[in-house]
């Protein structure tokens, strides 16, 4: 079986030390870290105006609400989940663009954060095959 290298740069705005258990985990793999912020000034991140019209949005799904199939829906469900293996059915039916409620812990939704956070967050994620 043939050894494979992996170089990960990892952007973040957190300090080095909240990544050292993803960094154990990669066992021995290379990691390089950079963030440079242009600024250490805190703001509210937060989109009042938008949080406010998702939380009108109606319909199945919206607002995390359990959502259902009708009676004459469920032989397409069992269709659907012996050939993909989740409700297919019921998924194509819930907007890509659902509204969630923020189930944040309420210190959390009021902290600020840096306002030079990197614009981008990549997390490569592989599976070497033999």
């Amino acid at each position: 079986m043939m050894r494979r290298h992996i170089l990960i740069y990892i952007i973040t705005p957190f300090p080095p030390f909240f990544l050292e258990p993803f960094k154990q985990s990669l066992h021995g793999t290379v990691v390089k870290e950079y963030f440079i912020p242009s600024s250490l000034r805190k703001i509210d991140w937060h989109d009042y105006k938008k949080i406010k019209y998702e939380r009108k949005q109606k319909g199945i799904g919206e607002q995390g609400i359990p959502a259902y199939l009708s009676k004459n829906e469920e032989a397409l469900e069992k269709v659907l989940y012996s050939v993909n293996g989740f409700n297919g059915a019921l998924s194509d039916k819930i907007p890509l663009n659902q509204s969630l409620p923020d189930i944040r812990h309420i210190k959390c939704q009021k902290r600020l954060y840096i306002e030079s956070l990197p614009t981008l967050l990549v997390f490569l994620i592989g599976h070497p095959s033999s």
